[in-house]
């Protein structure tokens, strides 16, 4: 497949001193993370490539207005839209963040569109933008386990997310890779490698980076459901969509697992992640399509908890177009109530006799005529996604990945070996660890099967015998 980078064949012309500036200071400081390689090698490192391609853009990368407010962590109501349906300029306010589902992957790169035209698409992100709501763009999906599956190279992988990044101007991407222990060989230190890949890459342009989880991941017996939460993931992303919707097709046992979401499974994501980076996902229409949804007292149980969390998630709001996005304004309606205070009565005074006050219930919505056909989340590929199965079933092992992969390492106490066994080239024991291989320091993570040269342009720490 031919390569595709049309960062490089992009004009720069500044139109603002100012944006320039600050393009040039970022770029030296990228620049100079590759100097050491350039002297040593006589080639481009990855910082000196990447450095060129921010010089390369136009002035007009995507940038909040100056008026629009900081979105605190529980404030955020995330609502994700399937790209081939239109009317996303009627998205109702409130809404903080929209997700475009899908850019998918193939043989290790994403395709750089959706399923509409780039024009529809580039006009409601700019429409989105002047209301100070993000724009993200999904990659992967449901039925694109097997193109997940074959990210190998994560900086190709990387360039491809930027290339879609910034074909549409948008705030950042949201990663659906629904790689499984049932098929497509799902692989956590795989994510975690390309994840690592995409934060680095980010960073430089403040770019928006989340990924979708099964409800079942923090759970300890994970490994004998879908699978298990891919640790260190946790550090790499600003969220995580804990899709607590599609548990499954018998209502009895759906309705068991909705009622013991917030009580027990979501505390169990708080033993993984920061609460603020949990955002709890629900499911509305042809979105709910793996048994029954979530009741009304659920949803409401989901709120009040994303309250003290990391906000909500609606799938989809493309799904609600059509219920005049009633569950996706009643959603933003309470996720801005504030509960009344509640008064505790002295344990002294007897009881007083009152009369209670009815509280208004929740409206229900109005029945509709005719069962709403889903539609077509994505185009090829065609491969089916298997129905997600419930906790029961006995897990695979996990597939291994080529290079480069990534493993968690813990960084010893004790004394190291002596200095006549350290390899040459100045491996530093007390920062590498048990690793061999290349090392990344923030997240303990060792990628086992990168060679020097491919270490060092990222500026990670080479823990291997120097060549």
């Amino acid at each position: 497949m031919a390569e595709r980078d049309p960062l490089l064949a992009m004009e720069f012309r500044s139109r603002s001193s100012l944006r320039t500036l600050v393009y040039i200071v970022a770029a030296l400081a990228i620049t100079s993370c590759g100097i050491a390689t350039i002297l040593r090698n006589g080639t481009p490192s990855f910082q000196q490539i990447y450095a060129g391609k921010i010089m390369s853009l136009d002035a007009n990368l995507p940038r909040r207005p100056d008026h629009c407010p900081n979105i605190a962590p529980h404030e955020r109501v995330v609502l994700f839209w399937q790209s081939e349906v239109q009317g996303c300029e009627l998205i109702p306010d409130g809404v903080t963040h929209v997700l475009f589902g899908f850019a998918q992957v193939e043989a290790g790169e994403v395709i750089p569109r959706f399923q509409t035209s780039d024009d529809i698409i580039m006009s409601c992100i700019q429409s989105l933008r002047k209301r100070c709501i993000y724009s993200l763009g999904v990659v992967g999906g449901a039925n694109n386990n097997a193109g997940m599956a074959s990210v190998r190279d994560p900086p190709r992988f990387v360039n491809s997310v930027l290339a879609l990044v910034h074909k549409y101007q948008l705030d950042g991407v949201d990663i659906d890779d629904e790689t499984n222990y049932l098929e497509a060989g799902y692989s956590s230190r795989g994510i975690v490698a390309y994840m690592t890949a995409l934060r680095y890459a980010f960073r430089a342009e403040k770019l928006i980076l989340t990924y979708d989880a099964y409800i079942t991941e923090a759970n300890p017996r994970c490994y004998k459901g879908m699978r298990c939460f891919a640790r260190g993931v946790e550090h790499l992303v600003d969220w995580v969509n804990v899709m607590a919707y599609n548990i499954d097709k018998n209502p009895w046992a759906a309705a068991k697992a909705y009622e013991a979401a917030v009580h027990e499974t979501f505390p169990l994501w708080q033993r993984r992640l920061p609460k603020d980076k949990i955002t709890i996902g629900l499911c509305t229409g042809v979105g709910c399509a793996w048994g029954p949804g979530p009741s009304q007292q659920v949803i409401n149980d989901y709120i009040n908890y994303a309250k003290g969390a990391g906000g909500i998630m609606i799938y989809s709001g493309s799904a609600d177009l059509n219920q005049g996005f009633y569950v996706t304004r009643d959603t933003v309606i309470k996720m801005h109530q504030t509960p009344p205070p509640t008064t505790i009565r002295p344990t002294t005074q007897p009881p007083k006799t009152t009369t209670p006050r009815p509280t208004t219930k929740d409206p229900t919505p109005p029945p509709t005529t005719q069962t709403p056909r889903p539609t077509t989340q994505t185009p090829l590929p065609t491969t089916q996604t298997p129905s997600p199965t419930t906790a029961t079933t006995i897990p695979k092992t996990e597939a291994a990945t080529s290079t480069p992969v990534v493993t968690t390492t813990s960084v010893p106490t004790t004394t190291q070996a002596p200095a006549t066994t350290v390899p040459s080239g100045g491996r530093n024991a007390d920062i590498c660890g048990s690793c061999f291989d290349c090392f990344y320091e923030p997240t303990k993570s060792c990628f086992n099967g990168w060679n020097e040269a491919q270490c060092k342009s990222l500026s990670f720490t080479w823990c291997g015998n120097s060549t």
